[in-house]
């Protein structure tokens, strides 16, 4: 029955630190946006 615990207790500590890995890395900065090109007059 100890042993059930202990590895129970293992496999939650091993999937919730697996969850956090790379968490600590803050955000990825927004993509550049270019700005869309402005279209030249027509002279007709």
């Amino acid at each position: 029955m100890s042993r059930v615990v202990v590895i129970v207790a293992t496999a939650l500590a091993v999937t919730s630190l697996a969850g956090c890995v790379g968490k600590g890395k803050g955000k990825a900065p927004p993509p550049v946006m270019e700005p869309a090109p402005v279209q030249a007059p027509v002279y007709k």
